[in-house]
C-alpha cells in the first residue's frame, strides 16, 4: 500500500509502477493512477506474487521497487516481498522417517500374518495429510510507527507491536533496543535489576548487566537509595557503597587546631628616671589544613535521556541525547542511531548540526518550562519536536527560524533592517532603524502578528520560504513586505496575503508536493506606512 499526500496547492495527478528487475515479483496491476486534490491524500495497494514459488527449502525475499511521478517529478520506493516454500525443509526428513516406520510397520503385519498360515493379504493403509501454507507477504519498506524496525520485522522476527514505538514502555524505542543496544524490546527491564532500560540510559548505566559498577548493589536499588548505579564510591571517600554506611553523603573534613601564639616581651635598658617601654605582643597564625573533597557525579542535564520525536519528510524516530548538567554542549542519534545530532545550549535553544545518510544540517530546538517536550525545526523550516514517554506531542510541533536580521522592503514606508528575537513560538523584534517594533507568533512557517510605528500600528503575516533564508507577507492584508538574509535576494513576488502558502522542499522528501507559483494582481490602492 503506498499513500500519496499532496502538499501542493492544485489537484494534481500521480502514477504509480511497480518493478522488479530480477523478475521474481509478479504484479497483479504493474501500473496505475491517481489522482489526489489539493492537500489532500490518498492510497493505492499494489496485489504481489512470487514468479516462480520453490517446492521445498528455505523462505526467500525478492526486493521491488514502486515508481511514483508527477510530471517531471518523482519518486522511488522500496518494497520487499517474503516467499515460502510449498514444503519447508524440515518436512522433507520427518517425511522420510515417518516412510520408514510404515515400511518397518508393513513387514511386521505381513510376517505376522504369513506365519499364522494365513492366506491373507495385509494391507496397510496410511494417509498423510500435508497442510503446506504458503504466506506471502509484500511489504513496502515502511516503519508504521517510527522506532526504526520495519513492520514486517516486528511481525515476523521481534513480535512487537508495529503501531507503537515502544513495545514494552521503557522509554527506549523498539529500534534502538534491537540494532543498538540489544536490549529486549518485550522487556522494559532487560537485566531485571530493578531500573528501566530508559532509566539506565539517563543515569549512564548498562542496560543488560544488573550492576553497573560492580559494587555488588542491582542498580535499581542504588537509584532507590540515593547512589549512583554507575559509580561504586558515590560520594568519593574510598569506601564502595556497598559497605560505605552513609554512601551518598560526601566526607566531612576534620578541621585543624590553630595553636595560639604566647607573646614575648622585649626588655630595654633602662637608665635611670627613664620609663621602661614593653613591646606589644603580635599574634603569628598557624596555617591549617585545607579540607579536600571528592568529586561526586555530574547529574544529567535537562537535555539527557531518550526522547520520542516527530520530524517533517523523514522517519527520525526517537532522539537520544547525551547532556551533562552545567555543560553547554549536547550530543546524541536519531533515526536508530543512523543519524546525529550535536548542538550549543543558549538558554532554552538547542542550535547546531544534524547528520544523515550523507547530509547534513542545521537544528534549532527550544525546551518547554517543565523539560518535557521541545519543538522546533530542521533546515529552518522543516517541524521537527520531541517529547518524553508518556507526555503528548506538543503543539505546534514546528517553528520556523526567525530570530536574526532580515533585510526587508514593505515599499515607500521604508522599513529598512528587522532585528528579531525568539523563544519557540513568541518573536519580537524592531525595524527601520529602531523606530517600529514587532511582536507575533509563529506555528510551523507562518508568522502572525502586530506591528507599530510612531503613532500607528497594523496586523502583519510573514511566510517562510524553502531555505528559511526569505519571507514574504503583507501588513494591513493588503500591502507587500517581505525580507531576505544575508547572502540571498527578496523573493518573487513580495506580496502574500495569506491566501497562498509555499511548499517546503527538503534535502530528503518522502512526498511530492507539485509547486505552481502564485500569480498576483496589484490592485491601485493608499498604502499606509507601517
Amino acid at each position: 500500500r503506498v499513500l500519496v499526500r499532496n502538499d501542493g496547492n492544485f489537484d494534481a495527478t500521480y502514477s504509480l509502477a511497480g518493478r522488479d528487475t530480477n523478475q521474481a515479483v509478479q504484479f497483479e496491476q504493474a501500473t496505475q493512477q491517481i489522482t489526489v486534490p489539493a492537500g489532500g491524500k490518498d492510497t493505492v495497494d499494489f496485489q504481489v506474487s512470487s514468479a516462480q514459488r520453490p517446492f521445498t527449502g528455505n523462505a526467500s525475499t525478492h526486493p521491488f521497487t514502486i515508481q511514483v511521478s508527477s510530471g517531471p517529478e518523482s519518486q522511488s520506493l522500496q518494497g520487499q516481498l517474503i516467499t515460502k516454500p510449498i514444503l519447508p525443509g524440515w518436512l522433507i526428513p520427518v517425511f522420510g522417517i515417518l516412510l520408514v516406520i510404515l515400511c518397518i510397520s508393513l513387514a511386521v503385519v505381513y510376517a505376522t500374518y504369513s506365519g499364522r498360515g494365513r492366506d491373507a493379504t495385509a494391507t496397510a493403509v496410511a494417509q498423510a495429510a500435508i497442510i503446506a501454507t504458503q504466506t506471502e507477504t509484500a511489504r513496502l519498506a515502511g516503519d508504521t510507527d517510527g522506532d526504526g524496525l520495519s513492520d514486517s520485522q516486528e511481525i515476523d522476527v521481534t513480535n512487537t507491536d508495529p503501531n507503537n514505538p515502544d513495545s514494552d514502555g521503557d522509554g527506549v524505542n523498539d529500534g534502538d533496543e534491537v540494532n543498538n543496544l540489544g536490549t529486549d524490546p518485550n522487556d522494559p527491564d532487560s537485566d531485571d535489576d530493578g531500573l528501566s532500560d530508559g532509566d539506565e540510559l539517563t543515569w549512564g548505566a548498562d542496560p543488560l548487566n544488573l550492576d553497573t559498577d560492580g559494587d555488588t548493589l542491582p542498580d535499581g536499588e542504588e537509584v532507590e537509595n540515593g547512589t549512583d548505579p554507575a559509580n561504586a564510591d558515590t560520594d568519593g571517600d574510598g569506601e564502595p557503597d556497598n559497605v560505605d554506611p552513609a554512601p551518598g553523603e560526601l566526607p566531612t573534613p576534620t578541621p585543624t587546631d590553630t595553636a595560639t601564639p604566647t607573646p614575648t616581651a622585649t626588655a630595654t635598658n633602662q637608665p635611670t628616671n627613664t620609663p621602661t617601654f614593653t613591646a606589644t605582643p603580635t599574634n603569628t597564625p598557624t596555617p591549617s589544613a585545607t579540607p579536600t573533597f571528592s568529586p561526586t557525579p555530574i547529574p544529567p542535564g535537562a537535555w539527557n535521556g531518550v526522547w520520542l520525536s516527530s520530524c517533517q519528510f523523514l522517519d527520525c524516530g526517537s532522539v537520544i541525547l547525551s547532556h551533562n548538567e552545567g555543560e553547554e554542549t549536547v550530543s546524541g542519534t536519531f533515526a536508530a542511531g543512523n543519524g546525529t545530532i550535536v548542538g550549543i545550549i543558549e538558554e532554552n535553544r538547542l542550535t547546531g548540526t544534524w547528520s544523515f545518510a550523507g547530509e547534513n544540517g542545521s537544528i534549532d530546538f527550544w525546551l518547554s518550562d517543565d523539560g518535557q517536550n521541545w519543538i522546533g525545526n530542521w533546515d529552518k523550516t522543516a517541524a521537527w519536536c520531541g517529547y518524553r514517554d508518556g507526555q503528548p506531542q506538543p503543539s505546534p510541533c514546528g517553528v520556523a527560524t526567525w530570530y536574526g536580521d532580515w533585510a526587508t522592503n514593505c515599499g515607500a514606508a521604508g522599513c529598512g533592517t528587522a532585528r528579531l528575537t525568539q523563544n519557540g513560538t513568541e518573536i519580537e523584534g524592531t525595524y527601520a532603524g529602531g523606530e517600529g517594533s514587532i511582536e507575533a507568533t509563529a506555528n510551523g512557517t507562518a508568522l502572525n502578528g502586530t506591528w507599530s510605528r510612531n503613532s500607528s500600528s497594523g496586523d502583519l503575516q510573514f511566510f517562510a520560504m524553502e531555505s528559511g533564508e526569505q519571507f514574504n507577507g503583507n501588513y494591513d492584508d493588503d500591502f507587500a513586505w517581505c525580507g531576505h538574509r544575508s547572502g540571498a535576494d527578496f523573493p518573487e513576488p513580495c506580496l502574500n496575503d495569506g491566501t497562498v502558502v509555499f511548499p517546503i522542499f527538503p534535502i530528503v522528501v518522502v512526498t511530492l508536493q507539485p509547486f505552481i507559483p502564485p500569480i498576483v494582481f496589484p490592485t491601485p490602492t493608499a498604502t499606509p506606512t507601517p
